[in-house]
């Protein structure tokens, strides 16, 4: 019933009152509420919030997505986001990238090539990959 409840309270994008203040549930929902209205701080919160999320249907893709974009995500958030959507080339492709400027030139092949079988025509894969 309680992740029932949080679907619904993330799909309506409205104030629940269903949570105790600082669950997992109320965070993830209050920092999409403030990526909704453009507030850079939900960003953070909201990938802050998603790495102790055991269950992946408590993520919004969407609203993960637009988090990565406007904070500042780790190598293990964008290992999230290839777990949450493996055939997704862009996840592939930037976690290659932040593999890449990391110096982890090895893994960040890998995960070049793994974006390039999804999406040959990826552009930032490619200038990995030829590296």
């Amino acid at each position: 019933k309680r992740k029932l409840n949080y679907l619904v309270a993330r799909g309506a994008q409205t104030a629940s009152t269903e949570f105790q203040a600082g669950t997992l549930e109320q965070r993830l929902l209050d920092a999409q509420q403030r990526l909704a209205r453009g507030d850079s701080t939900g960003a953070a919160d909201y990938l802050e919030a998603v790495r102790e999320v055991v269950d992946p249907e408590l993520v919004n893709l969407e609203v993960f997505e637009n988090a990565l974009k406007l904070g500042s995500p780790t190598v293990g958030d964008l290992r999230n986001w290839t777990v949450l959507e493996p055939l997704n080339p862009n996840a592939w492709a930037a976690l290659a990238e932040k593999l890449s400027n990391a110096g982890e030139s090895t893994e960040a092949r890998q995960a070049a090539g793994k974006a390039l079988v999804l999406d040959g025509s990826n552009d930032a894969a490619w200038k990995i990959w030829t590296k």
